[in-house]
C-alpha cells in the first residue's frame, strides 16, 4: 500500500515498524457538541484506512481519543448550568451512536484526556528536566519552541517565527519567552472545579490547573501505543498548531525514539466553497442529518472524494446518495431477504471487482476509483434466478463491504418489504380488473417468494396474510424450518 505522509509532502510505500502489529492513532472529539459532517468525514476516512489494513496485517491496534476537559466544554457547562462529567459522558454517547449509524467500527482504545492527568504531568516534568518547557511565577507552565529548531517542519512553517504562527489560536501571556511558546499546563484555583460544575482542576507541582490541549494526545498515544506509532491521523486543520506541537513535545521529552512514521491528514468539508465549522456557524449535525437520511449514505457521499481533497457538501449530494444506494441494493439484494447479506469466500477470492477495489485503495486510499468500479460492475448485472446471477451478486456485496458499504441489514428489510408491497398491489389490479379466473403462473410464484422473503425477516404477520389470500384460490403451503 502506499499512502501520502504529510511530513513528507509525498506518497509513500506503508511499512509498518512492526509488520506483525500496526499502530494507527487518530484525534477524536472534543465533547462539548454533537459532531458536525466535518467531523464525520475524519471518522469514516480513518474507518475505512483502518478495516483496509486489517485485511493485510495478522495484528492492529487503532486508538481514537475523547478530549473530556477544554475551555469550550466548561463554558458548554457553565451555560448550560450542567456538571462537566455529566455532559461530557452524554456526549460522548452520543458521538459513539453517531459513529455507529454512520457504519463505523469502533476502536480498540478510546482513551479519555481526563483520565490520563498523571502521564500527562510526568511528561511535563520531563520537558521541564531536558530545559524545553519553563513554569512561570503565575503557574503555568509552556513549551519553549525555540529550545526545539525542528518546530514548524511538519506543517512546512520552519521559517520566520511570523510564518510559524500564522493561523495559531493560542493565547497570549506576558509570562511567555516567545510568543509562539504553548501552554502545557494551565493554572486554575481549586475553588473554581465547583463554580464549573465539575472535575476541571487537578493538583500538580506548579499548583492547581488542568493540562494544555496539546499534551493529552502526546501522553495517550505513548502510553497505550508505545514510542513508535505507524500512523497518527485527523483533519487537515489539526496539522497546525496541535500536531505541530505533539511532535515538539514528544520528540524534544524522548529524542531518542522515532514517535511518529506517517502523518496522514483528511481535507475539509466545505459549504459553498467555505470550511464548514462550528464557529461560522456553516455547519450540518451529523444528528439532524440522521432525521432525514441514511447513516450509509453519508459515508457514500464522503467517500466520493478522494480523502486529501476539500469536498463540497449539500443534502442534494445526500439524495443522489440515496438514489445510488438504492441502485446497488436492487443488484446485490435483488430477492431482498431471500437474497442473504452472505458472501462467499471463493467468489472473493477470485473476484476481479475485489480485487480492483483493493489495488484503488493501495493507491493512497482512492475511494472514488474503488466506487467507480463498483457502480460499472453493478450496472452490468442483470438479474437472472440463477447461480451466476447469484455469483454476481455477492461479488458485489463484497467489493462494496470493503468501503462499509452494503451492510445495512435494516435496509434490505425495507426493500424485501418493497418487493412484497408491489406484489401485493398487482394483486389488487388483477382482482378489481377481473382479468383472469384461473391464476397466473408469474403471479403464485411472486406470491411465494414474497410470503418467503417475509418469514425470513421475521414478518410472520405479513406471511400469514399471504398464506390466506392463497388459500382462497384453494393453495395450500407447506412450511419447512427456515435455515
Amino acid at each position: 500500500m502506499r499512502i501520502f505522509n504529510t511530513a513528507s509532502a509525498s506518497v509513500e510505500d506503508f511499512k509498518p515498524f512492526d509488520e506483525n502489529c500496526v499502530r494507527i492513532y487518530v484525534c477524536g472529539p472534543t465533547v462539548y457538541d454533537r459532531i458536525h459532517i466535518g467531523n464525520a468525514r475524519s471518522i469514516i476516512v480513518f474507518d475505512t484506512l483502518v478495516a483496509h489494513l486489517r485485511r493485510k496485517y495478522k495484528k492492529l491496534i487503532y486508538v481514537r481519543n475523547i478530549t473530556d476537559v477544554d475551555d469550550k466544554i466548561i463554558a458548554r457547562a457553565l451555560k448550560e448550568n450542567a456538571k462537566v462529567e455529566k455532559l461530557t459522558s452524554e456526549m460522548t454517547e452520543l458521538f459513539q451512536q453517531d459513529a455507529k449509524e454512520l457504519l463505523c467500527s469502533q476502536p480498540e482504545l478510546e482513551p479519555k484526556a481526563t483520565e490520563h492527568i498523571a502521564e500527562m504531568i510526568e511528561l511535563i516534568k520531563t520537558l521541564i528536566k531536558n530545559k524545553n518547557a519553563y513554569a512561570t511565577d503565575d503557574g503555568h507552565v509552556l513549551f519553549d519552541i525555540k529550545s526545539f529548531p525542528q518546530y514548524g517542519r511538519l506543517a512546512k512553517r520552519s521559517g520566520k517565527l511570523e510564518q510559524q504562527l500564522e493561523g495559531d489560536r493560542a493565547i497570549a501571556l506576558e509570562c511567555k519567552r516567545a510568543e509562539g511558546d504553548f501552554v502545557l499546563w494551565k493554572p486554575q484555583k481549586c475553588e473554581e472545579a465547583t463554580l464549573e460544575g465539575g472535575n476541571v482542576v487537578w493538583d500538580s507541582p506548579w499548583g492547581c490547573g488542568r493540562p494544555g490541549w496539546h499534551l493529552e494526545c502526546s501522553a495517550m498515544s505513548r502510553l497505550h501505543l508505545g514510542p513508535q506509532i505507524d500512523i497518527h491521523g485527523g483533519g487537515q486543520d489539526l496539522i497546525f498548531p496541535h500536531h505541530e506541537n505533539e511532535v515538539a513535545q514528544s520528540k524534544a521529552a524522548y529524542p531518542q525514539e522515532p514517535f511518529v512514521k506517517y502523518w496522514v491528514h483528511n481535507g475539509y468539508v466545505l459549504a459553498n466553497g467555505e470550511k464548514m465549522a462550528k464557529s461560522r456557524g456553516n455547519f450540518h449535525r451529523v444528528c439532524d442529518l440522521l432525521k432525514e437520511f441514511s447513516g450509509e449514505a453519508i459515508r457514500l457521499t464522503l467517500l466520493r472524494a478522494h480523502y486529501r481533497q476539500p469536498l463540497n457538501f449539500s443534502c442534494e449530494r445526500l439524495l443522489e446518495a440515496e438514489k445510488n444506494l438504492d441502485r446497488l441494493y436492487e443488484k446485490a439484494y435483488p430477492d431482498g431477504c431471500a437474497n442473504p447479506a452472505t458472501t462467499n469466500a471463493a467468489d472473493t477470492k477470485q473476484s476481479r471487482i475485489v480485487k480492483i477495489v483493493e489495488e484503488a485503495l493501495d493507491n493512497d486510499l482512492n475511494t472514488p476509483l474503488a466506487l467507480a468500479a463498483i457502480f460499472s460492475f453493478a450496472d452490468t448485472i442483470s438479474y437472472k434466478k440463477n447461480e451466476q446471477s447469484a455469483k454476481e451478486a455477492r461479488m458485489l456485496k463484497s467489493a462494496a463491504a470493503l468501503l462499509g458499504l452494503l451492510k445495512d441489514q435494516s435496509r434490505v428489510e425495507r426493500r424485501t418489504a418493497d418487493i412484497i408491497k408491489f406484489s401485493s398491489a398487482k394483486v389488487e389490479v388483477e382482482r378489481s380488473e377481473q382479468k383472469k379466473q384461473s391464476i397466473d403462473e408469474k403471479w403464485l410464484q411472486q406470491k411465494v417468494i414474497a410470503r418467503e422473503n417475509a418469514r425470513k425477516c421475521g414478518n410472520f404477520e405479513l406471511a400469514d396474510q399471504i398464506r390466506s389470500e392463497l388459500e382462497k384460490f384453494n393453495i395450500k403451503i407447506e412450511d419447512a424450518k427456515i435455515n
